[in-house]
């Protein structure tokens, strides 16, 4: 089972379920010696979490896991599905574009921070790359609104850190920029979500800018935050000054890339703005601008090809 789960075959996680399920049958008809464990049904989630395509698939590690809970409370204590068999399952959800992952994820979350709470079971803690797993699912739904979910967690990591010392939580750039991720998402959001997800970001860029918990900003921080100026600012005089002032940031940092270029000129849209051009320091129209059109000293710190 352990091979599957490492396998790159397309069936290798239903093939990995098969063996699962014969184990369990074989254990039924006498032979105890062949009795799934938690690693067992660990690997078998593992394997499901690495194919997902759909809501469908992550569902599948999903239903693992409830399984585990039921067994281990009709008695079988091996079954007690501890911090793998969560993050397994979270990363199955945060490979998917779906409102319901999002919220399964959370659920998910929440469920073992309250297990680890309850039993004071440091095996059982909630770990940074669980944390930044449940964010990237929040900071990929173009349906749904979930910057103020992205934001409170982001806040959680931030204070177990600085006020408990928790090294295991403490944030990363990952965690920074997939809040402002969400926050970028879904123009067609009501005016008081984006008056929110403008908030959220600029705090969340405030923080990145004063280098809590030693983050510094990357490509995509200012790529992501680009587009939320354009989905969730209607003033032009106020779009004009946060894009000035990040825009600068951004080049001074080396942090300009082929990504945060097209969300610039997405955001700046059919006019421009003239101030941008001048700027970018060439005679071309904004939205003709090409990275290779600018000094490379802007790009130095990214991994972006410059065309």
């Amino acid at each position: 089972i352990d091979c599957l789960g490492r396998s790159m075959e397309s069936n290798a996680a239903e093939r990995a379920e098969d063996l699962l399920r014969l184990m369990a049958e074989l254990d039924a008809s006498g032979m105890p010696d062949v009795r799934p464990t938690a690693v067992t049904y660990n690997s078998v989630i593992n394997a499901h979490s690495k194919r997902v395509t759909s809501i469908v698939d992550a569902k599948k590690a999903d239903v693992l896991l409830q399984e585990m809970k039921s067994l281990s409370r009709a008695g079988d204590k091996s079954l007690l599905p501890d911090r793998i068999s969560y993050t397994s399952c979270i990363n199955a959800y945060s490979k998917v574009n779906d409102d319901r992952a999002a919220k399964r994820s959370v659920e998910l979350l929440r469920e073992l921070i309250g297990i680890y709470e309850s039993k004071a079971d440091e095996g059982m803690a909630p770990d940074l790359f669980m944390y930044n797993a449940v964010l990237r699912t929040l900071g990929r739904q173009v349906g749904g609104y979930h910057a103020d979910m992205a934001k409170s967690i982001l806040d959680e990591m931030i204070r177990q850190y600085t006020e408990e010392g928790n090294e295991k939580v403490k944030p990363d750039i990952i965690s920074f920029n997939s809040v402002i991720r969400s926050c970028s998402l879904n123009s067609k959001r009501s005016k008081s979500e984006k008056q929110a997800a403008l908030r959220y970001a600029l705090e969340t860029l405030a923080d990145i800018r004063n280098e809590s918990c030693g983050v510094t900003a990357d490509e995509f921080t200012f790529a992501f935050f680009f587009r939320v100026v354009g989905n969730s600012v209607n003033s032009k005089e106020q779009a004009e000054k946060l894009i000035r002032s990040t825009f600068k940031w951004c080049c001074e940092t080396g942090n300009l890339s082929s990504e945060s270029l097209k969300s610039l000129k997405i955001t700046s849209g059919a006019s421009g703005f003239p101030f941008l051009q001048k700027m970018l320091r060439t005679e071309k129209r904004v939205k003709n601008v090409n990275l290779s059109d600018l000094p490379s000293e802007w790009s130095r710190n990214t991994k972006t090809n410059r065309k």
